[in-house]
Parts: C-alpha cells; sequence; structure tokens
C-alpha cells in the first residue's frame, strides 16, 4: 500500500513540474515565484519519500564517502552558483539558467531514498497522466522532451513494455518533427535492443529503413544548417570567454536579428556560458557515470545514451522537469554502482 502511494506521490510530482515547464523555462512567471515553485517542489519531493519512509535500510547505504557521482554533481553546483552570483550579481537571466541547476543536487539525493523500480513505475504512470491533461496544454517541441524523459526512466527488463514505449516516443517525434527526439529514441532503442536475443535483433534491423526514411524527412529541413549556425556562434562566444564563459543564461545567439537562447547543444552551451572550467567539471561527471558502465542494466544504460544523444541536438537539461527526472535516472547509477549487477 505504502508503494502504490509513493508512486502516484511521485507520478504527480513529475507531472506537476513538466506541466509548469512553459511558464518556468520562458520566463512568463517572476523569478520569485519560480524560486518558490521550485523549492515547494523539492519540498514535497522529501516529503513523499520520507512519509512512507521506503527503503530505509538502502538508503543507510548510500553514504557520501561511497556515492561516485555526489563530488561532482556538488562541484558543478557550487561552480554554477559561483558563476551566476560571483560573477554575474545573479542576474535574472542568470538566475533562470541556475534555478534547475541550484535544486538539482537536492532532488539526486532525495531521489535515493526510493528504489529503482519504484522510479520506473512513478514514471510509467506519469507518461498517460501527462498525455491526457497536458500534451495539447504545452509547446508541443517540449511536451515531447517531457515524454521521452519519462519513458527513458520507465524502461524496464521487460521488453513488451520497452517496445511499447519507444512506440508512442517515435509517434511524438514523429508529430513534432524534431530531430533531437528522432535521433535520441531511435539511439535509444537500439543500445537497448540490438544487443539483445535473435528475435528482438530482427525487430530493430527491420526498423532501420523507417529511420532512414523517417532521418532524411527530417533532414530534409532546415534544421541542421541551423544548428550549425548555432554551434559556431556557441564555440565562437566559448574562444572569446574561454575561462568563466560568457554568461549564465547570455543570449550570445543571434542570426537574421532573431536572439536564440541556446546552442541547441548543452556540451556547446555550457562551454560558451561557463567556460572551460564548467565544461571540465560536466566530463568529470560523465567521467563518474562512465566508470561503473558496465554493472548497469541494459535499460539503465540505453536511458542515459538517449539523454546524451538529445542533448547534443537540443538542451532538454535546461528545463526543470527532464532535469529532476535526470537526476532520478542518475540516483539509479549510484545504487548499481555499490553492488554487483548480472
Amino acid at each position: 500500500m505504502k508503494t502504490s502511494f509513493l508512486t502516484l506521490s511521485l507520478s504527480l510530482l513529475f507531472v506537476v513540474l513538466a506541466s509548469l515547464a512553459k511558464g518556468l523555462g520562458l520566463g512568463h512567471i517572476s523569478i520569485y515565484l519560480s524560486v518558490g515553485i521550485h523549492a515547494l517542489w523539492i519540498t514535497l519531493l522529501y516529503a513523499s519519500l520520507y512519509t512512507f519512509k521506503l527503503n530505509q535500510v538502502q538508503s543507510d547505504r548510500l553514504l557520501p564517502r561511497n556515492d561516485q557521482l555526489l563530488l561532482p554533481i556538488l562541484l558543478l553546483w557550487g561552480y554554477f552558483i559561483f558563476r551566476a552570483g560571483i560573477l554575474q550579481n545573479f542576474s535574472p537571466s542568470s538566475l533562470r539558467r541556475l534555478l534547475p541547476l541550484f535544486f538539482f543536487p537536492h532532488a539526486y539525493l532525495i531521489f535515493q531514498k526510493a528504489s529503482s523500480a519504484e522510479l520506473k513505475q512513478s514514471s510509467l504512470m506519469a507518461i498517460p497522466l501527462y498525455l491526457i491533461f497536458f500534451w495539447h496544454h504545452e509547446n508541443i517541441q517540449i511536451a515531447i522532451i517531457h515524454l521521452g524523459l519519462f519513458g527513458f526512466l520507465a524502461l524496464s527488463s521487460r521488453g513488451r513494455l520497452n517496445i511499447g514505449i519507444f512506440l508512442l516516443l517515435f509517434a511524438g517525434a514523429i508529430m513534432t518533427k524534431s530531430l533531437g527526439a528522432l535521433l535520441a529514441i531511435a539511439a535509444c532503442c537500439a543500445t537497448l535492443f540490438i544487443p539483445l536475443r535473435t528475435n528482438r535483433l530482427k525487430i530493430a534491423i527491420g526498423a532501420i529503413p523507417i529511420l532512414i526514411f523517417l532521418s532524411q524527412t527530417f533532414l530534409s529541413t532546415n534544421s541542421i544548417g541551423y544548428r550549425l549556425d548555432f554551434w559556431k556562434e556557441g564555440l565562437s562566444t566559448f574562444l572569446n570567454h574561454p575561462l568563466f564563459g560568457g554568461g549564465l543564461g547570455h543570449q550570445y545567439i543571434i542570426l537574421s536579428d532573431r536572439i536564440i537562447p541556446h546552442a541547441h547543444n548543452i556540451f556547446i552551451s555550457i562551454l560558451a556560458e561557463s567556460g572551460i572550467l564548467g565544461g571540465a567539471l560536466v566530463f568529470f561527471l560523465v567521467y563518474r557515470i562512465l566508470r561503473y558502465w558496465s554493472k548497469y542494466p541494459p535499460e539503465l544504460q540505453s536511458g542515459l545514451i538517449g539523454i546524451t544523444a538529445w542533448s547534443l541536438f537540443d538542451e532538454p537539461l535546461y528545463w526543470a522537469a527532464p532535469l529532476m527526472l535526470t537526476a532520478a535516472i542518475l540516483s539509479q547509477c549510484t545504487q548499481y554502482s555499490l553492488k554487483d549487477h548480472t
């Protein structure tokens, strides 16, 4: 019974945060209200997990000295606070970029109180709730980002369930005509199914012509050309400000009199906004994740690959809900790094 209540509670928290994404990310909500919403959400997350007091034995094992990801996460967190505060005086643009990142380590530590199964069930339940109540009220590009991260977290060892999740995600990618979504979901799907049994390999191989057709359709647009321009501008900003970057939330891409808020590549954006120091800390986190890669189950590996692929063509981790879902996925990495997984 407690597990059911926890699953429902986490599902509602995921969906509510996703429903507020447009206001939080695009400045439709004041900065003070944004701070309050983020703080309230983290408080409710903490209250949900500690009220039900699940997995106390497991959580007691997750001490800071055993946590392989906590140090890089805290270093990155501290540097972004320094970048926004000391170097930018907490300007409104830097605060909007910083807010989700500020609460990221809190969410990461709190999610360790939940088991992998509970997080997957919560995310799976959040998918229909989000589709029913908020899909048509969102910017459709933002909606597929949330749906994709829900799906990546919900992946399990059950093959039929994973196939259903991927079919839903591919349908969403086709509807939104999102290159980042298509490639991320394809990468996630391929890494999960191709190494498995022959019949599943046939499914993956049979999907290749469809993916080629879809990719040609998407690549026939100007999205690749635009992204190349964004990446050039982002790298140019980094070269002009190599140590600390141009500043968090700095609007450094202006093409055809349009201001583009980010480079559509999370790694280039971090270099452009926070410099080589921020980039080094991100790659330190990536190194720590890869260090125990062989201990992660295939569905966790696939979810991480999907997030990485998406981040190469877009920036889902600048939105609060995808970043919190990523914190939940990384909390599973820590759990598996502390035990032998077969």
